[in-house]
């Protein structure tokens, strides 16, 4: 399902055995992972299995069995690359078995995985979720919300700033924002230059000014591209930026 149906059964209070979240965007990946897990136990009960950690026994053992410490068994697993149906199935059935376990799956590329969602069904009380690239605007509320929560001042032009620089990446936007809080001062475009880092020597921002500016672009746009960027990202950055203006 999408992310709406999802927020709209989240709004009904319902909950599932089994969570699985995948799609396009890492930031809403992990943050609806972690939201969820935190559902049924506190961050210090919740067992984090990470990539090469995953051990398909272990954790079907730990989903049969009642927790010592804590009320629920909760595992969050973060994945890059689909499991095996019988795997799932297994840990899905367990949850299903045992009343107080719950398996959170966060699954951080898109290409694997969509048949992977097939397994999660409400029959057995499993629910996958997928996410899409969010629009820039989506991106800059939640921004704006998380400078809010942190008691940031800023300008939105600073978030706009952060945005861009980090090629649209929201997770490594709220890292900055934390590392931003901690700064008494207005957050400008300058304090986000002066305390974050961007990937490369080229200003993404600056590029876009040039180019609508008429003005000439050609050492950026190699700049650009030997750093790392394509066309197809820069086209989508321009696209972007005109929406924003």
């Amino acid at each position: 399902m999408y992310k709406s149906e999802f927020d709209n059964l989240v709004r009904q209070n319902k909950t599932f055995k089994a969570y699985m979240f995948y799609g396009q965007c890492n930031y809403l990946i992990e943050s609806y992972a972690l939201k969820t897990a935190q559902q049924f136990a506190s961050d210090n009960d919740i067992e984090k299995i990470y990539y090469d950690e995953y051990n398909f026994k272990a954790c079907k053992e730990k989903l049969l069995q009642s927790s010592l410490f804590a009320s629920s068994n909760v595992l969050l697993i973060k994945l890059e690359k689909k499991l095996p149906k019988n795997e799932v199935e297994e840990l899905i059935k367990a949850c299903n078995t045992n009343e107080n376990s719950y398996v959170i799956f966060a699954c951080m590329k898109d290409s694997e995985f969509k048949t992977m969602q097939n397994y999660f069904t409400l029959k057995n009380s499993a629910v996958g979720v997928r996410f899409f690239s969010l629009f820039a605007k989506e991106a800059m509320q939640l921004l704006e919300q998380e400078a809010k929560l942190l008691n940031l001042k800023y300008d939105v032009s600073a978030l706009h700033h952060l945005y861009f620089m980090h090629r649209n990446d929201l997770s490594l936007c709220m890292n900055d924002l934390k590392k931003l809080s901690i700064v008494d001062e207005i957050i400008t475009s300058k304090v986000v230059n002066q305390h974050c880092f961007w990937f490369g020597a080229v200003s993404l921002e600056e590029f876009l000014y040039k180019l609508l500016s008429k003005q000439i672009i050609n050492e950026d746009v190699n700049a650009l591209l030997n750093e790392g960027a394509n066309e197809i990202y820069l086209i989508t950055q321009i696209t972007a930026y005109i929406q924003h203006l």
